[in-house]
């Protein structure tokens, strides 16, 4: 009743405001853009962030937000899979007359969180014709596991044993149905047919670089041979090459095609394989504040070992968008405001290892070095931007600007001279939106943020 009251509230509050829509709209818009991320959760980015504009958002599902500042950016969790009309409205607080809105669609079509496998043994010579079937799914013991051949319930349980198919083409499905109201299946064909005068014979070994690769090879030779690798991945051939996702213990089921005089049969065989998964490359690390300058931190990675693969990822906790970006192992970064930050390092072997090691760090003062801030001017601006660079020395100016994704997308370099050196940020191709900048010069970094109309 609650959702019901509500969305005829909102299609009332809606019909009323688009009626008026376009009266003064001219200094903002309510265009955004939708990510979808973990399971139903879809995040919503506004593209006008200006401190004075309220934000309101109904996301099509009977919820929605009210008026707020702090709205420029939310993330949403549908209950179920489905499109829905997502409406945005802007408003300026000031009372200065800026109004717009927009709608656009959402599918949302998350994966089943709730996998499972099917592994189908049969007979090694092939002539009984009889099968076992097993699935595998994590879950609890309230979960049900329901059998299907050819769409025809035959059981219940986590596997069905000792079943005699008679010759034809056969699916074999096993669906999951989880006490939360998860679904999910997992179906495989078979052909059953006279079994051959030769069984296949499952041989492996792990990759001497990745342990979660595994080298088959199916004897004996001159045959056709199907792999099934028990994560639910398969490939033909007489030597496959397969890498697991993660460690554990697999069951890999090979099916050899020959022929009985002129007739074709079919042999089965299954083994285990257990899949040691790969070591994890966490990096611990420590920092230490500058003691004549406390806003100035350094980081240090604590195995040198990786020292060519470490990128940080610095952002405040209340703001993700505006991120910096730091590489090596011991770099310096300058805060240029208190609070507290995610600092996140993430490292990678040339083995394919990776790590991912975070900490939080609270910048309590910042001391004589806080002024670490650089004006861009005009700003926001409709083409290009200029920024005012005052060097005491000849140095080399190096400026990156990121997104509001936290990508880089112009890199510029000028040669820096002792005095007032203007700089041209050549901005009018970006598209519409904010930007972080990003000036290094003779060990300093100082930041700007510009927004482009």
């Amino acid at each position: 009743m609650k959702n019901k009251f509500y969305t005829l509230i909102t299609a009332f509050f809606f019909c009323c405001l688009l009626s008026v829509r376009g009266q003064d709209s001219s200094s903002c818009t309510a265009q955004f853009q939708a990510y979808t991320s973990a399971g139903t959760a879809v995040s919503f980015r506004a593209q006008d962030t200006l401190p004075n504009i309220q934000h309101y958002w109904y996301f099509g599902d009977g919820n929605g937000t009210g008026f707020s500042r702090n709205n420029s950016f939310v993330v949403h969790v549908y209950q179920q899979n489905g499109t829905y009309r997502v409406v945005h409205v802007i408003r300026d607080s000031t009372g200065a007359g800026c109004f717009d809105s927009t709608a656009q669609y959402v599918v949302v079509n998350a994966a089943p969180s709730c996998p499972i496998y099917l592994y189908i043994q049969g007979d090694s010579a092939g002539n009984s014709h009889i099968y076992n079937f097993f699935a595998s799914a994590s879950g609890s013991s309230t979960d049900t596991i329901r059998w299907y051949i050819n769409d025809t319930l035959v059981g219940t349980g986590d596997s069905l044993l000792n079943r005699t198919l008679a010759s034809g083409h056969y699916t074999i499905c096993a669906r999951l149905h989880t006490a939360s109201g998860c679904t999910s299946s997992a179906c495989q064909s078979i052909d059953v047919s006279s079994g051959c005068a030769v069984s296949p014979v499952i041989h492996y070994s792990v990759d001497s670089i990745d342990p979660q690769t595994v080298h088959f090879t199916a004897s004996p030779n001159n045959y056709t041979f199907y792999w099934t690798f028990g994560d639910g991945g398969a490939a033909f051939g007489s030597q496959p090459v397969h890498t697991y996702p993660f460690g554990g213990t697999y069951i890999v089921t090979l099916r050899l095609y020959g022929y009985n005089g002129t007739d074709s049969c079919i042999s089965f065989t299954a083994d285990s394989v257990h899949v040691t998964g790969r070591p994890s490359c966490n990096v611990p690390f420590f920092y230490f504040h500058h003691p004549a300058d406390p806003g100035q931190v350094t980081f240090v990675a604590q195995d040198s070992t990786v020292s060519d693969s470490l990128t940080w990822v610095i952002w405040r906790t209340n703001d993700s968008l505006n991120t910096v970006i730091l590489h090596g192992q011991q770099p310096t970064h300058i805060f240029t405001d208190t609070g507290c930050y995610y600092v996140t390092l993430y490292t990678a072997t040339a083995s394919g290892c990776y790590g991912i090691t975070q900490q939080l760090v609270c910048i309590d003062s910042l001391g004589n070095g806080g002024n670490n801030s650089i004006v861009a001017y005009p700003n926001p601006a409709p083409g290009q931007t200029f920024l005012d660079v005052q060097l005491d020395e000849r140095h080399m100016i190096n400026i990156n600007i990121f997104n509001s994704m936290g990508h880089l997308v112009l890199v510029r370099k000028q040669e820096g001279y002792a005095g007032t050196n203007h700089i041209t940020l050549p901005t009018a191709s970006l598209p519409k939106g904010i930007y972080y900048v990003q000036v290094q010069y003779g060990g300093i970094t100082k930041q700007s943020r510009i927004q482009k109309l």
